[in-house]
Protein backbone atom coordinates (compact mmCIF):
# COMPACT_ATOMS: atom_id res chain seq x y z
CA UNK A 1 0.00 0.00 0.00
CA UNK A 2 1.34 3.40 -0.99
CA UNK A 3 0.51 6.11 1.56
CA UNK A 4 -0.65 9.57 0.55
CA UNK A 5 2.13 12.14 0.32
CA UNK A 6 0.55 14.41 2.88
CA UNK A 7 -2.18 14.31 5.49
CA UNK A 8 -3.14 15.48 8.96
CA UNK A 9 -4.25 13.55 12.03
CA UNK A 10 -5.48 14.22 15.55
CA UNK A 11 -3.04 14.34 18.45
CA UNK A 12 -4.59 11.76 20.75
CA UNK A 13 -2.49 12.90 23.70
CA UNK A 14 -4.24 16.29 23.62
CA UNK A 15 -7.81 15.05 23.24
CA UNK A 16 -10.13 14.97 26.25
CA UNK A 17 -13.48 13.29 26.79
CA UNK A 18 -16.27 15.62 25.74
CA UNK A 19 -14.24 17.26 22.97
CA UNK A 20 -16.21 18.03 19.81
CA UNK A 21 -14.48 17.32 16.50
CA UNK A 22 -15.54 19.18 13.38
CA UNK A 23 -14.63 17.84 9.96
CA UNK A 24 -14.73 19.44 6.53
CA UNK A 25 -16.03 16.93 4.02
CA UNK A 26 -15.46 17.35 0.30
CA UNK A 27 -18.25 15.26 -1.17
CA UNK A 28 -21.04 17.09 -3.02
CA UNK A 29 -23.50 16.99 -0.10
CA UNK A 30 -20.76 18.24 2.26
CA UNK A 31 -20.00 21.20 0.01
CA UNK A 32 -23.71 22.05 -0.06
CA UNK A 33 -23.88 22.00 3.76
CA UNK A 34 -20.83 24.25 4.05
CA UNK A 35 -22.13 26.72 1.48
CA UNK A 36 -25.61 26.83 3.04
CA UNK A 37 -24.35 27.31 6.61
CA UNK A 38 -21.35 29.55 5.87
CA UNK A 39 -18.95 27.23 7.67
CA UNK A 40 -15.85 25.28 6.67
CA UNK A 41 -17.28 22.23 8.45
CA UNK A 42 -19.99 19.83 7.35
CA UNK A 43 -19.70 17.12 10.01
CA UNK A 44 -19.59 17.02 13.82
CA UNK A 45 -18.41 14.20 16.13
CA UNK A 46 -17.81 13.77 19.86
CA UNK A 47 -14.83 12.17 21.61
CA UNK A 48 -15.71 9.94 24.56
CA UNK A 49 -14.04 6.98 26.27
CA UNK A 50 -11.08 7.07 23.90
CA UNK A 51 -13.17 6.81 20.75
CA UNK A 52 -15.15 9.03 18.41
CA UNK A 53 -18.94 8.79 18.19
CA UNK A 54 -20.73 10.07 15.11
CA UNK A 55 -23.90 9.83 13.08
CA UNK A 56 -23.13 9.44 9.40
CA UNK A 57 -25.16 9.83 6.22
CA UNK A 58 -25.86 6.44 4.69
CA UNK A 59 -25.08 4.71 7.98
CA UNK A 60 -26.13 5.15 11.59
CA UNK A 61 -24.75 6.19 14.96
CA UNK A 62 -21.47 4.38 15.44
CA UNK A 63 -17.85 4.90 16.46
CA UNK A 64 -14.72 5.88 14.57
CA UNK A 65 -11.25 4.93 15.80
CA UNK A 66 -9.38 8.22 16.35
CA UNK A 67 -6.09 7.12 14.78
CA UNK A 68 -7.68 5.29 11.87
CA UNK A 69 -8.42 8.29 9.69
CA UNK A 70 -6.66 11.38 8.35
CA UNK A 71 -7.57 14.45 6.32
CA UNK A 72 -5.85 16.11 3.41
CA UNK A 73 -5.66 19.66 4.79
CA UNK A 74 -4.89 20.96 8.26
CA UNK A 75 -8.05 23.07 8.39
CA UNK A 76 -10.20 20.06 7.48
CA UNK A 77 -10.40 19.35 11.23
CA UNK A 78 -11.15 21.55 14.23
CA UNK A 79 -11.51 20.49 17.88
CA UNK A 80 -13.51 22.56 20.34
CA UNK A 81 -13.78 22.03 24.10
CA UNK A 82 -16.19 23.08 26.81
CA UNK A 83 -14.62 25.90 28.81
CA UNK A 84 -16.06 24.81 32.14
CA UNK A 85 -15.46 21.70 34.22
CA UNK A 86 -16.89 18.36 33.12
CA UNK A 87 -17.46 16.01 36.04
CA UNK A 88 -17.01 12.25 35.77
CA UNK A 89 -20.76 11.93 36.21
CA UNK A 90 -21.46 14.30 33.32
CA UNK A 91 -19.04 12.46 31.04
CA UNK A 92 -20.55 9.12 32.05
CA UNK A 93 -24.01 10.38 31.10
CA UNK A 94 -22.72 11.63 27.74
CA UNK A 95 -21.04 8.29 27.06
CA UNK A 96 -24.13 6.35 28.10
CA UNK A 97 -26.29 8.37 25.72
CA UNK A 98 -23.79 7.84 22.90
CA UNK A 99 -23.37 4.10 23.53
CA UNK A 100 -27.10 3.42 23.79
CA UNK A 101 -27.74 5.40 20.59
CA UNK A 102 -25.56 3.08 18.47
CA UNK A 103 -27.42 1.82 15.36
CA UNK A 104 -29.91 4.70 15.38
CA UNK A 105 -30.75 5.45 11.74
CA UNK A 106 -29.51 8.63 10.06
CA UNK A 107 -32.42 10.89 9.06
CA UNK A 108 -31.89 13.01 5.95
CA UNK A 109 -35.23 14.88 6.35
CA UNK A 110 -34.36 15.84 9.92
CA UNK A 111 -30.90 17.01 8.85
CA UNK A 112 -32.48 19.18 6.14
CA UNK A 113 -34.90 20.73 8.66
CA UNK A 114 -31.94 21.74 10.84
CA UNK A 115 -30.59 24.07 8.14
CA UNK A 116 -33.84 25.98 7.67
CA UNK A 117 -34.14 29.51 8.98
CA UNK A 118 -37.31 28.57 10.88
CA UNK A 119 -36.48 25.32 12.65
CA UNK A 120 -38.96 23.04 14.41
CA UNK A 121 -38.97 23.24 18.20
CA UNK A 122 -39.80 19.58 18.75
CA UNK A 123 -38.57 16.44 17.00
CA UNK A 124 -40.45 15.24 13.94
CA UNK A 125 -38.75 11.84 14.20
CA UNK A 126 -36.24 10.03 16.42
CA UNK A 127 -33.71 9.56 13.61
CA UNK A 128 -30.28 11.09 14.08
CA UNK A 129 -27.85 13.27 12.14
CA UNK A 130 -24.37 14.38 13.11
CA UNK A 131 -24.93 17.73 14.84
CA UNK A 132 -28.15 16.66 16.59
CA UNK A 133 -26.37 13.61 17.96
CA UNK A 134 -23.46 15.69 19.29
CA UNK A 135 -25.74 18.33 20.82
CA UNK A 136 -27.96 15.71 22.46
CA UNK A 137 -24.94 13.79 23.79
CA UNK A 138 -23.59 16.96 25.39
CA UNK A 139 -27.04 17.79 26.75
CA UNK A 140 -27.20 14.35 28.38
CA UNK A 141 -24.25 15.53 30.48
CA UNK A 142 -25.91 18.83 31.33
CA UNK A 143 -24.20 20.94 28.63
CA UNK A 144 -26.60 22.85 26.36
CA UNK A 145 -24.17 23.81 23.62
CA UNK A 146 -26.75 25.31 21.25
CA UNK A 147 -30.19 26.85 21.64
CA UNK A 148 -31.97 24.11 19.65
CA UNK A 149 -30.29 20.79 20.40
CA UNK A 150 -32.64 18.80 18.14
CA UNK A 151 -32.22 20.98 15.05
CA UNK A 152 -28.72 22.38 14.71
CA UNK A 153 -25.98 22.34 12.09
CA UNK A 154 -22.21 21.77 12.29
CA UNK A 155 -21.92 25.56 12.01
CA UNK A 156 -24.13 25.95 15.09
CA UNK A 157 -21.94 23.45 16.93
CA UNK A 158 -18.83 25.37 15.84
CA UNK A 159 -20.22 28.43 17.62
CA UNK A 160 -21.37 26.44 20.67
CA UNK A 161 -21.90 28.26 23.96
CA UNK A 162 -18.89 28.22 26.30
CA UNK A 163 -16.68 26.24 23.90
CA UNK A 164 -13.25 27.27 22.63
CA UNK A 165 -10.81 25.92 20.06
CA UNK A 166 -8.23 23.41 21.28
CA UNK A 167 -4.82 24.57 19.95
CA UNK A 168 -2.17 22.36 18.34
CA UNK A 169 -4.40 19.25 18.34
CA UNK A 170 -4.07 18.76 14.57
CA UNK A 171 -0.65 17.68 13.33
CA UNK A 172 0.98 16.69 10.08
CA UNK A 173 0.93 12.91 9.82
CA UNK A 174 3.95 10.74 9.20
CA UNK A 175 3.79 8.26 6.33
CA UNK A 176 3.49 5.49 8.94
CA UNK A 177 0.47 7.18 10.56
CA UNK A 178 -1.24 7.55 7.21
CA UNK A 179 -0.49 3.94 6.36
CA UNK A 180 -1.87 2.88 9.74
CA UNK A 181 -5.04 4.91 9.14
CA UNK A 182 -5.53 3.37 5.70
CA UNK A 183 -4.83 -0.21 6.80
CA UNK A 184 -7.66 -0.71 9.28
CA UNK A 185 -10.48 -2.97 8.11
CA UNK A 186 -11.54 -4.39 11.46
CA UNK A 187 -13.68 -1.57 12.80
CA UNK A 188 -15.43 -0.65 9.51
CA UNK A 189 -16.24 -4.35 9.00
CA UNK A 190 -17.95 -4.52 12.41
CA UNK A 191 -19.82 -1.29 11.71
CA UNK A 192 -20.93 -2.51 8.29
CA UNK A 193 -22.19 -5.79 9.77
CA UNK A 194 -24.16 -3.99 12.51
CA UNK A 195 -25.70 -1.49 10.10
CA UNK A 196 -26.57 -4.29 7.67
CA UNK A 197 -28.51 -6.53 10.04
CA UNK A 198 -30.16 -3.74 12.06
CA UNK A 199 -31.39 -2.08 8.88
CA UNK A 200 -32.94 -5.38 7.79
CA UNK A 201 -34.49 -5.86 11.25
CA UNK A 202 -36.02 -2.38 11.25
CA UNK A 203 -37.58 -3.06 7.84
CA UNK A 204 -39.04 -6.34 9.06
CA UNK A 205 -40.46 -4.73 12.19
CA UNK A 206 -41.75 -1.54 10.57
CA UNK A 207 -45.33 -2.83 10.05
CA UNK A 208 -45.46 -3.58 13.78
CA UNK A 209 -43.46 -0.67 15.21
CA UNK A 210 -42.13 2.09 12.96
CA UNK A 211 -40.27 3.89 15.78
CA UNK A 212 -37.63 1.18 16.28
CA UNK A 213 -34.10 2.63 16.24
CA UNK A 214 -31.53 1.03 18.56
CA UNK A 215 -30.60 -2.62 18.98
CA UNK A 216 -32.52 -2.76 22.27
CA UNK A 217 -35.55 -1.30 20.46
CA UNK A 218 -35.29 -4.10 17.90
CA UNK A 219 -35.34 -6.85 20.50
CA UNK A 220 -38.20 -5.30 22.46
CA UNK A 221 -40.29 -4.96 19.30
CA UNK A 222 -39.49 -8.56 18.38
CA UNK A 223 -40.60 -9.80 21.81
CA UNK A 224 -43.80 -7.78 21.55
CA UNK A 225 -44.48 -9.25 18.10
CA UNK A 226 -44.15 -12.90 19.23
CA UNK A 227 -43.52 -13.59 15.55
CA UNK A 228 -41.24 -16.60 14.84
CA UNK A 229 -40.97 -15.76 11.13
CA UNK A 230 -39.58 -12.29 11.86
CA UNK A 231 -37.24 -13.80 14.45
CA UNK A 232 -35.93 -16.31 11.92
CA UNK A 233 -35.33 -13.56 9.35
CA UNK A 234 -33.54 -11.32 11.86
CA UNK A 235 -31.36 -14.20 13.08
CA UNK A 236 -30.42 -14.97 9.47
CA UNK A 237 -29.56 -11.31 8.86
CA UNK A 238 -27.33 -11.27 11.96
CA UNK A 239 -25.44 -14.35 10.79
CA UNK A 240 -25.23 -13.31 7.13
CA UNK A 241 -23.87 -9.87 8.03
CA UNK A 242 -20.97 -11.37 9.99
CA UNK A 243 -22.14 -9.73 13.21
CA UNK A 244 -21.94 -12.99 15.16
CA UNK A 245 -18.64 -14.11 13.69
CA UNK A 246 -16.23 -11.27 14.45
CA UNK A 247 -15.76 -11.86 18.18
CA UNK A 248 -12.17 -13.00 17.63
CA UNK A 249 -11.22 -10.26 15.16
CA UNK A 250 -9.63 -8.10 17.87
CA UNK A 251 -7.53 -11.05 19.06
CA UNK A 252 -6.05 -11.24 15.57
CA UNK A 253 -5.73 -7.49 14.91
CA UNK A 254 -4.40 -6.59 18.39
CA UNK A 255 -2.73 -9.78 19.56
CA UNK A 256 -0.63 -7.91 22.16
CA UNK A 257 -3.76 -7.36 24.25
CA UNK A 258 -4.10 -11.11 24.80
CA UNK A 259 -0.44 -12.18 25.00
CA UNK A 260 1.35 -11.42 28.26
CA UNK A 261 4.85 -11.58 26.75
CA UNK A 262 3.97 -9.26 23.88
CA UNK A 263 2.12 -6.88 26.20
CA UNK A 264 5.07 -6.78 28.63
CA UNK A 265 7.50 -6.05 25.81
CA UNK A 266 5.46 -3.09 24.56
CA UNK A 267 4.96 -1.86 28.12
CA UNK A 268 8.72 -1.87 28.78
CA UNK A 269 9.27 0.04 25.54
CA UNK A 270 6.83 2.72 26.69
CA UNK A 271 4.44 1.98 23.84
CA UNK A 272 1.46 1.21 26.08
CA UNK A 273 -0.43 3.69 28.23
CA UNK A 274 -1.87 1.59 31.08
CA UNK A 275 -4.36 4.25 32.08
CA UNK A 276 -5.75 4.50 28.55
CA UNK A 277 -5.86 0.72 28.11
CA UNK A 278 -8.01 0.37 31.22
CA UNK A 279 -10.03 3.57 30.97
CA UNK A 280 -11.45 2.73 27.57
CA UNK A 281 -12.81 -0.55 28.95
CA UNK A 282 -14.64 0.81 32.00
CA UNK A 283 -17.80 2.21 30.42
CA UNK A 284 -18.03 -0.33 27.60
CA UNK A 285 -17.84 -3.10 30.22
CA UNK A 286 -20.70 -1.51 32.12
CA UNK A 287 -22.76 -1.32 28.92
CA UNK A 288 -21.98 -4.93 27.92
CA UNK A 289 -22.87 -6.20 31.40
CA UNK A 290 -26.16 -4.31 31.28
CA UNK A 291 -26.93 -5.71 27.83
CA UNK A 292 -25.92 -9.21 28.94
CA UNK A 293 -28.38 -9.04 31.86
CA UNK A 294 -31.13 -7.74 29.59
CA UNK A 295 -30.45 -10.50 27.05
CA UNK A 296 -30.53 -13.16 29.76
CA UNK A 297 -33.81 -11.73 31.11
CA UNK A 298 -35.33 -11.60 27.62
CA UNK A 299 -34.47 -15.23 26.93
CA UNK A 300 -35.93 -16.26 30.28
CA UNK A 301 -39.26 -14.47 29.89
CA UNK A 302 -39.68 -15.72 26.31
CA UNK A 303 -38.67 -19.27 27.27
CA UNK A 304 -35.92 -19.32 24.64
CA UNK A 305 -38.30 -19.02 21.70
CA UNK A 306 -36.24 -16.39 19.82
CA UNK A 307 -33.03 -17.43 18.06
CA UNK A 308 -31.96 -13.82 17.51
CA UNK A 309 -32.02 -13.20 21.28
CA UNK A 310 -29.81 -16.26 21.81
CA UNK A 311 -27.37 -14.95 19.19
CA UNK A 312 -27.18 -11.55 20.89
CA UNK A 313 -26.63 -13.28 24.24
CA UNK A 314 -23.70 -15.19 22.75
CA UNK A 315 -22.27 -11.98 21.27
CA UNK A 316 -22.52 -10.08 24.57
CA UNK A 317 -20.95 -13.00 26.49
CA UNK A 318 -18.15 -13.20 23.94
CA UNK A 319 -17.48 -9.48 24.19
CA UNK A 320 -17.30 -9.69 27.98
CA UNK A 321 -14.94 -12.66 27.85
CA UNK A 322 -12.69 -10.76 25.45
CA UNK A 323 -12.52 -7.77 27.82
CA UNK A 324 -11.83 -10.13 30.71
CA UNK A 325 -8.95 -11.73 28.78
CA UNK A 326 -7.51 -8.30 27.94
CA UNK A 327 -7.60 -7.21 31.56
CA UNK A 328 -6.14 -10.52 32.78
CA UNK A 329 -3.25 -10.07 30.35
CA UNK A 330 -2.65 -6.54 31.62
CA UNK A 331 -2.83 -7.60 35.27
CA UNK A 332 -0.45 -10.54 34.81
CA UNK A 333 2.08 -8.40 32.93
CA UNK A 334 1.98 -5.72 35.63
CA UNK A 335 2.35 -8.26 38.46
CA UNK A 336 5.39 -9.82 36.75
CA UNK A 337 6.92 -6.36 36.25
CA UNK A 338 6.07 -5.30 39.81
CA UNK A 339 3.84 -2.47 38.61
CA UNK A 340 1.16 -1.41 41.08
CA UNK A 341 -1.06 1.47 39.99
CA UNK A 342 -4.69 2.49 40.26
CA UNK A 343 -5.18 1.28 36.69
CA UNK A 344 -4.25 -2.26 37.71
CA UNK A 345 -6.77 -2.18 40.54
CA UNK A 346 -9.47 -0.90 38.19
CA UNK A 347 -8.60 -3.75 35.81
CA UNK A 348 -9.12 -6.20 38.68
CA UNK A 349 -12.49 -4.61 39.43
CA UNK A 350 -13.46 -5.01 35.78
CA UNK A 351 -12.61 -8.73 35.78
CA UNK A 352 -14.55 -9.28 39.01
CA UNK A 353 -17.61 -7.53 37.57
CA UNK A 354 -17.43 -9.58 34.37
CA UNK A 355 -16.98 -12.89 36.15
CA UNK A 356 -19.91 -12.09 38.43
CA UNK A 357 -22.11 -11.27 35.40
CA UNK A 358 -21.09 -14.40 33.48
CA UNK A 359 -21.49 -16.70 36.47
CA UNK A 360 -24.88 -15.34 37.49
Amino acid sequence: MTPAQEGYVLRLDLLKDGDVILESGHKPHSEIIKAKTGSNYSHAMIYLEGTIFESTKGGSVFTRVPNRFYVKNEDDLKVIRYSGELSDEALAKMAWHARTSVATTYSVPEAIRSSREKKPKTKKSTGQFCSRFVAESLNAGGIKAVDNIHYCTPADIEGAHDFSVVPDVIKKATSEEILHADASKLHPAHQKATVQWTRKAKTLLRPINNSVQTINDIYQALIDSRNPKIDKAIAKAMIDSGYTKNLDDDRVANSYRYDENEFSKLLREGRIDLSREVRKEVHITRLFIRNHKINRHNIKITHGMFRSLELEYEVSAGNLMAINDRMETLISACVDMNISTNSVEVARQITRSIQEALNY
